[in-house]
């Protein structure tokens, strides 16, 4: 399962950082975006998973792009997760085809289709 708690803490304290660049506070963002105050918070320290649209009117209320407001975040456990999974994958498809051919030679030595 890909760890979201770190991402999610990173993408709070990216949030908390451009809503103070502004010079505002969670009730300004929340009457701004429309987003309960209560969840700007628990979203700024990490204890909430934003929907797309949450996050879209946070950005529009910052006057950001959502590019902006994953800027700095790592993703670099998803990218690792998804190589580990290809990795996985690709590895089973090699061992596959060793032993189609070790099985091939050893039908060709017998006379015998084994597989």
């Amino acid at each position: 399962m890909i760890n979201s708690i770190n991402t999610n803490a990173q993408l709070g304290k990216r949030i908390e950082y451009l809503r103070k660049l502004k010079g505002w506070s969670q009730e300004d963002l929340s009457l701004e975006s429309n987003v309960n105050k209560n969840y700007i918070c628990d979203l700024e320290n990490g204890r909430r998973n934003p929907s797309l649209m949450i996050l879209v009117r946070i950005s529009r209320a910052l006057k950001i792009n959502l590019q902006t407001l994953f800027q700095g975040i790592e993703w670099y456990h998803i990218i690792n997760k998804t190589i580990f999974f290809c990795f996985q994958a690709w590895h089973k498809i090699v061992a596959i085809g060793i032993f189609r051919d070790f099985f091939n030679i050893l039908s060709s030595m017998c006379g015998k289709h084994l597989i």
